[in-house]
């Protein structure tokens, strides 16, 4: 394959993707939460567990907190989880 190919190939394979992953600082911050508050969340079973992407590195599928968000259960008034 000629390299020009191969580049954009791989500069475009995460948007070809359906699927993203949310790390945990982009979490805190659509949650409005502290680190720590997203731990104790995820140990008391409020929020989906999150999926290895490598090691030392966890995210969370973009679909799954999607459906999250979509629960109204999980929110208080505020909008704050």
């Amino acid at each position: 394959m000629d390299l020009l190919l191969l580049t954009v190939l791989a500069v475009a394979a995460p948007l070809l993707t359906d699927e993203r992953y949310i790390r945990v600082p982009e979490l805190q911050r659509m949650f409005g939460v502290s680190r720590a508050t997203l731990w104790r969340m995820r140990k008391r079973g409020e929020l989906p567990e999150p999926v290895r992407i490598s090691r030392g590195v966890i995210g969370w599928r973009a679909s799954v907190i999607a459906e999250f968000f979509e629960t109204k259960d999980n929110f208080n008034d505020d909008g704050r989880a």
